[in-house]
């Protein structure tokens, strides 16, 4: 079905996630674009290349950006599905998910179940390893390391789960350009990837752009 043929209205939010990418199962670059077409109550998926729709008037609520050909979307009972733009049958995963991120430039991100720790999953969602039950909060991974909090001390861990950077500030920012900013005694410093500080300022305020995702442990939330 072509969206050249009916002179449709696409209603869809300005920001960063209304515009998807995705690879094609034929190896070609596709774009996705999360659209309400005028007159449906639900939201389907636009393959803006060719215009075809996928997945009409199928979802409540609006799906997520597309990540490696698949993308997230809130079932009826609220908890978050994984589907594949290649299926508009059923959904690619639906395990009580309450959070999911995003991958940015990593190959792997969080994925928290009602009632449980977080967890790290790889692209395809399959889990590489759950986290101790005393992280608490994590934020996105950013060169190959995410910031952590274990009994309310800020810390780091690598893809796989395992501290690179002992849990010892009050706060901590995400990776950018080989440094992240923590608060230290009180005192916000800036460090590198193995933990060491930069320079010999401490600073009363940093200023950084956070983009960052933050997920929530449930490990001690009793399920619905």
């Amino acid at each position: 079905m072509k969206f050249s043929k009916y002179f449709w209205i696409i209603i869809f939010s300005i920001s960063l996630s209304a515009f998807f990418n995705s690879c094609g199962g034929n190896d070609e670059q596709m774009n996705y674009l999360a659209v309400k077409v005028t007159g449906d109550n639900n939201w389907s998926i636009l393959i803006t290349n060719d215009g075809t729709l996928k997945f009409r008037n199928k979802f409540k609520h609006r799906p997520s950006e597309v990540e490696n050909s698949r993308f997230i979307v809130q079932n009826k009972k609220g908890y978050l599905d994984i589907w594949d733009v290649n299926d508009e049958e059923k959904p690619y995963k639906s395990e009580h998910y309450t959070q999911i991120g995003r991958f940015f430039s990593s190959d792997v991100t969080f994925a928290v179940k009602e009632g449980c720790a977080i967890s790290i999953v790889d692209k395809d969602y399959d889990e590489i390893t759950t986290l101790p039950a005393s992280i608490t909060m994590t934020c996105s991974f950013s060169e190959g390391l995410a910031a952590f909090c274990d009994n309310g001390k800020w810390g780091f861990i690598n893809d796989s789960g395992k501290t690179v950077i002992t849990a010892q500030f009050e706060s901590a920012t995400v990776f950018e350009n080989g440094i992240a900013s923590v608060v230290l005694n009180g005192q916000w410093i800036i460090i590198d990837h193995n933990g060491q500080k930069v320079g010999t300022d401490v600073f009363q305020d940093i200023r950084r752009t956070n983009w960052s995702e933050t997920f929530y442990s449930e490990s001690n939330q009793q399920p619905k």
